[in-house]
């Protein structure tokens, strides 16, 4: 992102759709200007033929999860439902692939070291160390229906992750995933959401969004890193996503 014409902010949008990948150049008073689509890359890659998908109409090739390196936003990464995790280092102009033939899901770059990569897939969650060129198991979560990666933003080493399961969805690592522990006992499950939200100031605080039915939700919170959870007074509809942002304070003047 860089300034042009006085505040005007110009970035580019990288979006994942049905269809594939759109790229986007957003500048900054309301215009938008198609830059490209990523598909050429993409569609070249080896495994491309094989990407299957059974729910209409997302038959093959829908990108499920997104994430750019935050200090080298060249760098792309995305998740292929049913298909693979693939990367570009060149902003999306040539594209790589890892991990063929598994279900991804969830994309999450780790902020303090984003050259390490979290994808969760139906088959897990996986760890990358070297910008997404090779892939380990987590062998806690191995199997585990993988649906939202949280990391906190207050400590950098602990991660939270929901996983489709009824019990305790949730799973806490605080040590940059290298050991996990099962919490969010009594939850409801979510089905494939990305339902999870730390706090964005204060400490401690994790957002969850469960079902309460067939198409209602229900928005839980905990307030010491998701050992114990309470209900929050609010009936919603069925959550399939769920972020939490800062409120800016009053200027007093």
């Amino acid at each position: 992102m860089h300034q042009t014409g006085g505040s005007l902010q110009r970035c580019l949008l990288f979006v994942g759709t049905s269809d594939g990948l759109f790229v986007l150049r957003y500048e900054g008073d309301g215009r938008v200007e198609a830059v490209g689509r990523g598909l050429e890359g993409i569609e070249r890659l080896p495994s491309r033929s094989d990407w299957k998908f059974f729910h209409p109409p997302f038959y093959a090739g829908h990108i499920h999860g997104l994430g750019v390196h935050p200090l080298r936003p060249e760098r792309l990464f995305a998740g292929v439902e049913h298909g693979a995790f693939i990367y570009s280092y060149d902003g999306g102009q040539t594209w790589r692939e890892a991990l063929v033939g598994y279900d991804l899901h969830r994309v999450a770059v780790d902020p303090a070291d984003p050259d390490r990569i979290l994808a969760g897939a139906g088959e897990g969650l996986f760890i990358s160390d070297d910008a997404a060129r090779t892939w380990n198991p987590v062998p806690a979560l191995r199997g585990k229906y993988v649906h939202a990666i949280v990391f906190d933003p207050h400590l950098a080493l602990k991660i939270y992750v929901y996983v489709a399961e009824e019990g305790a969805p949730l799973y806490r690592s605080e040590d940059s995933g290298q050991t996990w522990t099962q919490i969010g006992g009594g939850l409801p499950a979510a089905r494939p959401a990305d339902n999870l939200a730390a706090h964005p100031t204060v400490a401690h605080t994790v957002f969850y969004g469960g079902d309460s039915g067939e198409q209602a939700g229900r928005l839980f919170v905990s307030s010491d890193a998701g050992d114990t959870w309470r209900a929050l007074p609010v009936d919603l509809p069925k959550i399939w996503r769920l972020r939490a942002a800062a409120i800016p304070e009053r200027d007093p003047g």
